[in-house]
């Protein structure tokens, strides 16, 4: 079955030039039906309503691709990521601000590990307990799941 895409994009103030392009290219992508976008609210709201109108917008899609409006990436990265068939899987992406650690939360807590895999030795996937959402694509399946159990499946909890 193809795999039907829509683009969620949540943007804080402005898209990156460079993000731009690629999202230019990447809308002529063969997998993707469409894109939606939100602007200047907190991220978890605007991920929520990007999974609402996704859903209700666009008939028989499979898939939604987050992207962060800082993002540089290639139309081939989103085909890695479709081979890979799995209900969440993203790429690895660091934070805009020193140092830029990983956006992701390992398995197994070794952080030191992540160095490693941040230096380019990491040739396959692998599973994370949590990931940023930079580019992103999960299974719409799963998110209607995930609104089952609450309704608004993104949020923040302040610790």
């Amino acid at each position: 079955m193809k795999k039907k895409v829509v683009v969620c994009m949540p943007v804080q103030d402005s898209v990156q030039a460079d993000t731009v392009q690629c999202l230019i290219d990447l809308l002529a992508h063969k997998n993707i039906v469409g894109r939606v976008q939100v602007t200047g609210t907190l991220i978890h709201k605007a991920r929520n309503h990007l999974v609402k109108t996704a859903i209700s917008g666009f008939k028989d899609v499979t898939h939604l691709l987050f992207v962060d409006d800082d993002m540089v990436f290639t139309n081939e990265d989103l085909d890695k990521l479709i081979e890979k068939d799995k209900g969440i899987i993203g790429s690895l992406a660091v934070e805009r601000n020193v140092p830029f650690h990983p956006c992701v939360v390992p398995r197994d807590h070794k952080w030191k590990n992540l160095r490693f895999i941040m230096n380019g030795n990491a040739k396959e996937e692998f599973e994370v307990e949590a990931i940023g959402m930079g580019f992103t694509l999960i299974s719409v399946e799963l998110l209607k799941k995930a609104i089952e159990v609450k309704e608004n499946p993104f949020y923040f909890e302040e610790a």
